[in-house]
């Protein structure tokens, strides 16, 4: 597969092309490929908004808008089927449908106001594949040095800090992380204290329990090892939900919380390291 994922900074506008080879014998349509997503703000919080969309714009063919929801999944907010014409016909099979090769471009609509988001990331190596998925997160506002975080969020960062100059993503803040994971995970840089921290507070018939601070509309997939090598997703359950506490394989926070996690299983050898992905 051949891609290309372009930005033009000129105008904050992101461009991706599916490029994929069609087999001899398939039909005007072929299966969707499906683009779903996280949406943040200015100041990396996600979209809890009820009136915001995703834009889908093809080059040629109709727009597809789909609603950004909040808690659509854990760490999601929206999706988009996205229609493929095999491009063996001069014709699309449908208005909406994206021809291989074709670039598109994704805006994101809150009430009045349409934004280009100045941030577009995610894993592309399905991109334009039928019948596959890419993750696409955006993050809309206004980003002049094009370094991947809103110029209002390092605008209130550096104010806060009394830095002179300004803040750069790969930085060490006072809190021991980049710029760019605190900006992620919701954390306050300037504050020493308020790094993103995991504990292992304890065991539970050998389950080990896990303790962390979470932020209201982050998504938390906690991963295991035994030698910081190699990583396994992990299923936990909050023992707070008491007796009828269901296992998770990814948390929703929907308020500031402080979380105690049990993992579920304890393999041969036992985990002995965490760590936590943030979306």
């Amino acid at each position: 597969m051949n891609r290309d994922f372009k930005f033009d900074s000129r105008k904050w506008a992101l461009l991706a092309t599916f490029a994929f080879a069609i087999a001899a014998a398939a039909f005007p349509p072929l299966p969707h490929h499906t683009l779903f997503g996280q949406v943040r703000d200015e100041m990396g919080n996600p979209l809890v908004v009820s009136n915001a969309f995703v834009i889908f714009e093809p080059v040629t063919g109709a727009p597809i808008e789909a609603a950004v929801v909040p808690n659509l999944q854990p760490g999601i907010e929206y999706e988009i089927p996205t229609p493929l014409d095999a491009g063996l016909t001069p014709d699309l099979y449908k208005r909406n449908a994206q021809r291989p090769g074709a670039s598109f471009r994704l805006r994101v609509r809150v009430g009045s106001t349409t934004y280009l988001p100045i941030e577009m990331t995610g894993n592309l190596v399905h991109l334009g594949l039928p019948a596959k998925s890419t993750r696409l997160d955006l993050t809309v506002g206004i980003d002049q040095d094009n370094d991947g975080i809103p110029d209002a969020w390092e605008r209130a960062i550096q104010t806060a800090l009394g830095l002179a100059s300004p803040i750069h993503p790969g930085d060490l803040a006072p809190n021991g992380m980049t710029y760019y994971a605190n900006y992620i995970a919701g954390t306050y840089p300037f504050d020493p204290n308020d790094g993103f921290n995991l504990a292992i507070v304890g065991y539970n018939n050998g389950a080990p329990q896990i303790d962390f601070t979470a932020i209201r509309g982050r998504a938390y997939t906690l991963f295991g090892s035994s030698d910081m090598v190699a990583w396994t997703p992990l299923e936990f359950k909050i023992p707070a939900d008491g007796p009828s506490a269901q296992l998770r394989s990814t948390y929703q926070a929907s308020e500031l919380r402080h979380l105690r996690l049990e993992v579920a299983q304890s393999p041969e050898p036992p985990f002995r390291f965490f760590k936590m992905k943030v979306q």
